[in-house]
């Protein structure tokens, strides 16, 4: 083979537009679809309606919500007190380490809360979207 363009001549056969692969030709030679005009007539009074499928309340989503928040609380609160002993030691050793400690941490918390606001402003971006599309 040379590793030049090769020439593709068109054929009669090549030349039928929207002619497939001759594997998936029909016996006959040709297909021909039939369309029935009234197959989704009436599918509308079939379809339940759209609170058919939304999961039921839950009785205990009151009490799931306070645990979960307690629990997240108890972690942040956790995680300030750790952090600010750290801190407190790492002073004690030597100030200049505490003070780069405690900057770290305030660069970190900064990061956080920006990463937070901007998915919070985004969700609020979605809600309004969708609410637009209702």
């Amino acid at each position: 083979m040379s590793k030049g363009p090769r020439i593709i001549t068109e054929t009669a056969a090549s030349a039928e537009v929207g002619r497939g692969p001759r594997v998936f030709a029909p016996e006959g030679g040709t297909a021909r679809i039939e369309h029935d005009e009234d197959v989704f007539a009436g599918i509308e009074a079939e379809l339940p309606h759209p609170g058919a499928f939304a999961a039921p309340p839950s009785r205990l989503k009151a009490f799931s919500m306070l645990v979960w928040s307690a629990l997240l609380g108890l972690l942040v609160l956790y995680t300030f007190e750790a952090a600010f002993n750290w801190v407190m030691t790492l002073s004690l050793r030597a100030p200049w380490l505490g003070q780069l400690a405690l900057g770290l941490i305030l660069v970190l918390a900064l990061g956080l809360l920006v990463f937070l606001l901007r998915e919070l402003f985004a969700v609020l971006r979605l809600r309004k979207a969708s609410a637009l599309r209702l």
